[in-house]
């Protein structure tokens, strides 16, 4: 399970400090009795003692279907997800027949306000503009794309590189 949890520590830092690696383990390694049922009470009784309030399960049957359509909303908004995330930098990269690519940004608050690019491209003019129209923007696939949406292409090699770059920051940021 490691192998898949594992992330590329070059994708992520936070101010440049690497996060230390956390053990996972499975529960019933630990405990070969345990059972989604007696997970869930466990949970349910810690949480009591831990505020020292009684526990009562809400179903979302009892909750208006407004107030719940307004929190679905707000939890799902791009303020609430990233207008407020913490300060970060991270890459993406691909590689494609005409080359590879590796975008690298600063972001601090969902936006970003340092981006750069490292390719073997032989675009060079169109791959040294991506960080221009990339500051600025959200960090977020539809917000990149559409930023590079703006940059002007006139053969058919600008066109597969831009195109390529933006389907990979839909899919990747």
């Amino acid at each position: 399970m490691m192998k898949y949890l594992n992330v590329d520590g070059s994708k992520m830092n936070y101010k440049g400090v690497k996060s230390v690696p956390s053990k996972v383990v499975n529960l019933s390694d630990l405990n070969g009795a345990i059972t989604v049922e007696s997970l869930t009470e466990a949970l349910k009784e810690s949480f009591g003692k831990v505020y020292g309030l009684p526990v009562h399960e809400i179903r979302s049957s009892d909750i208006p279907e407004e107030a719940l359509e307004e929190r679905i909303r707000f939890f799902s908004s791009w303020d609430w997800r990233l207008g407020q995330a913490r300060e970060f930098s991270t890459s993406i990269e691909g590689r494609y027949d005409w080359g590879f690519i590796r975008l690298y940004f600063g972001v601090n608050r969902g936006k970003i306000e340092k981006a750069s690019v490292d390719s073997d491209g032989l675009e060079a003019d169109l791959i040294a503009s991506l960080p221009g129209v990339l500051k600025g923007s959200r960090y977020e696939g539809s917000a990149l794309a559409e930023a590079l949406s703006s940059l002007p292409v006139e053969t058919a090699e600008e066109r597969a590189v831009l195109s390529d770059v933006t389907e990979l920051v839909r899919e990747k940021a």
